[in-house]
């Protein structure tokens, strides 16, 4: 008997090119994974009928196939929330210099592609997430690997004096097991994003100082379904309706609380709002992402009046439309 430890659990993505479910290439390193789980919901289908003369079940068959997933990690990179949005451009840079230019950018198509054409990306990007757990013992380990996945839910969680966490809530088609050896991946070196590496501007431009805690979600609707085709999984997802939203916590102070209030929640001004995340390193280059949010309301807003400490302003902020530049290396975003 082979024990798995944790310390050997490893999650691997392969991107699907042309065929949905169809993983193909090298496998890629996803970030600095901090948990991982799917479920595979059978939905046994309990029978009963008349002539059995019982109270009993009388069969249990098998009904549809659904599968989702979470994902949680340090990002190294800004891969996913391409994914999420739908479509990446390259724009320019070289691999060497460690400064290409990505442009994210919401795909409103209920058509899914995966391709890599041209230098994009086209909706919805979808990859096989392998998770294994290996042993001493050749040929003994626990190797799951889920295609068809696609990010329903991206959020991207920041909290003062720690490292950025991104959130990942997924559908998948189908899911199978092995024994074997688990598909080998490089590691990136770069640190995580931090905290400190974050700033928050309302409108653009201007730094929103004493954030504590920001989170932004992307909730794309997917619905996978279940067709009269023969088969129990999935056919290709389609998305619903995009829902957006940033919930803010803030220490309260003079020179915010105006506008937010007054002019923002209140008066119902519309604005600009964007979140920079960027650190440079002398080795690689200039690692950034860019999110940008237009169309901006507040609509729901919480100001306390507690007995000690410093009174906090929290707030949630609904974007029409988001779009977003990176800048990372080439091989973080090349399907192959």
């Amino acid at each position: 008997m082979v024990r798995f430890t944790n310390d050997q659990n490893k999650v691997v993505i392969l991107l699907e090119s042309g065929t949905y479910g169809n993983p193909s290439g090298l496998g890629q390193w996803p970030g600095l994974v901090q948990s991982h789980a799917f479920t595979e919901s059978q939905n046994v289908i309990p029978i009963r009928n008349l002539g059995q003369a019982t109270r009993n079940v009388s069969t249990q068959e098998n009904g549809p196939l659904d599968i989702e997933g979470t994902m949680s990690l340090f990002p190294q990179d800004w891969r996913f929330l391409g994914y999420a949005l739908g479509s990446i451009t390259i724009t320019s840079g070289t691999a060497q210099a460690g400064n290409y230019r990505y442009i994210m950018s919401e795909q409103d198509s209920n058509t899914r592609a995966s391709a890599f054409t041209s230098g994009t990306f086209n909706p919805y990007i979808s990859f096989s997430v392998e998770e294994s757990r290996t042993g001493a013992i050749a040929n003994r380990n626990s190797v799951r690997t889920f295609k068809g996945a696609i990010i329903n839910i991206h959020t991207i969680n920041i909290t003062q004096s720690e490292p950025i966490v991104v959130d990942l809530g997924l559908i998948a088609q189908t899911g199978s097991f092995s024994s074997g050896t688990s598909t080998a991946v490089t590691a990136e070196t770069n640190r995580p994003y931090l905290w400190n590496d974050a700033t928050w501007q309302v409108p653009g431009g201007t730094n929103v100082t004493p954030v504590k805690s920001w989170s932004f979600e992307i909730n794309n609707n997917f619905t996978g379904p279940h067709y009269i085709n023969g088969v129990r999984t999935i056919d290709v997802p389609y998305p619903a309706n995009r829902d957006y939203s940033v919930s803010v916590t803030q220490d309260m102070d003079s020179s915010t609380i105006g506008s937010f209030y007054d002019i923002y929640y209140l008066g119902g001004s519309q604005f600009n709002a964007v979140m920079d995340i960027n650190y440079s390193n002398n080795t690689i280059g200039s690692h950034r992402a860019t999110i940008t949010m237009s169309g901006c309301r507040i609509t729901e807003m919480e100001e306390p009046a507690d007995v000690g400490g410093i009174s906090e302003l929290a707030y949630t902020v609904v974007p029409t439309s988001v779009s977003a530049i990176a800048h990372e290396r080439v091989s973080r975003f090349l399907p192959f």
